[in-house]
């Protein structure tokens, strides 16, 4: 499923989409990791509704992927009725365990379109230390605050250094 978020994050980055101007949304999958995330009911794991949610909101938070508040939005909900899942036989069979293509056609006929094979953070496509960094920090700050985000990176980027565990786990106290 990440493939296709990463398609659709990708192309909401690349153009403004209005999303009363989407007709259609096509996602298509492998057939194992279709039938793993097909209309879920928790808001992580329904591919239709994180689709819905990074084209309304114009990029995909942790917040927006576990809040089942959202998950009720009626502009989401609307959007998610045009999205349709598609398990690709074809996709199964290339070996290419994850990957992703979307489609979102909109009202004057254009159709945008976006094919990831492995994704970021995917073995095959690691992130650099920077980028991993920068997810953590977008993770823990809404909890921790930047101050203690901040520390705890730099405890970790010296963590041979580090005399007692104690230093680090004290950053990890929610405050």
């Amino acid at each position: 499923m990440m493939e296709a978020v990463d398609a659709t994050v990708r192309m909401v980055a690349r153009q403004k989409i209005n999303p009363d101007d989407v007709v259609r949304v096509v996602a298509r999958l492998p057939e194992s990791g279709a039938r793993t995330v097909n209309n879920r009911h928790m808001p992580d794991v329904n591919i239709q509704y994180i689709l819905a949610a990074t084209i309304v909101e114009g990029q995909l938070t942790f917040e927006a992927a576990h809040d089942y508040q959202r998950f009720q939005n009626s502009r989401v909900l609307a959007l998610k009725e045009k999205v349709q899942l598609v398990g690709d036989a074809e996709m199964e069979r290339s070996g290419k365990r994850f990957q992703g293509l979307v489609e979102i056609t909109l009202k004057d006929g254009k159709t945008l379109r976006e094919h990831v094979i492995n994704c970021r953070a995917r073995p095959e496509n690691p992130m650099d230390p920077e980028e991993v960094e920068k997810k953590a920090a977008w993770l823990m700050e809404p909890v921790l605050g930047k101050k203690n985000v901040d520390q705890i990176i730099e405890s970790s980027r010296r963590l041979e250094t580090v005399t007692s565990i104690r230093e680090l786990t004290s950053l990890l106290m929610i405050r």
